[in-house]
């Protein structure tokens, strides 16, 4: 079983980064808060549409006090996700902004454990390092790259 959720988390980190670029795209169409309006408004039909053929019997959740206040924040959260991303894709090659919100899943999982149940696991904070580690690697050579090309001698064919 442990194999079907690994690779349905994968799929999910596929269609994460696919999202985010095609949003991405749209908000430099059409802008960013209008592609955060279009991103929900598809949402929202698609959702309807899978819990009118997944849930027989289909009863609204009632938007009362029996919900807890934070319920609600996951769709607010999840639209400044989406204008951030659709902001930030354009200008940050796609690695390294896939990277940086792995790196602050990964800070923010850690803390969530730590202060929910009090894990704390120093081989998780280790290969936390180790990621960094390797990003900023990566980072430095992309840079060096960098410095390299733009010491070559522009080649002018007249």
């Amino acid at each position: 079983m442990i194999l079907l959720y690994a690779a349905i988390s994968f799929f999910s980190g596929i269609t994460v980064v696919l999202a985010r670029m095609l949003n991405a795209k749209l908000a430099e169409k059409i802008g960013t808060i209008q592609a955060t309006v279009v991103n929900y408004v598809v949402g929202i039909f698609f959702s309807i549409l899978m819990l009118l053929l997944m849930q027989p019997g289909f009863s609204p959740v009632p938007l009362t006090n029996s919900l807890p206040f934070w319920s609600y924040l996951g769709g607010l959260l999840g639209i400044v996700i989406i204008m951030i991303s659709n902001y930030i894709t354009p200008r940050v090659p796609a690695f390294y902004i896939t990277l940086l919100v792995f790196l602050g899943q990964l800070t923010l999982g850690i803390l969530i454990d730590w202060w929910v149940s009090r894990e704390f696991s120093p081989l998780k904070l280790l290969g936390s390092i180790f990621v960094v580690a390797g990003f900023l690697y990566n980072l430095l050579l992309d840079k060096n790259a960098e410095k390299e090309a733009d010491k070559r001698p522009a080649n002018n064919q007249s």
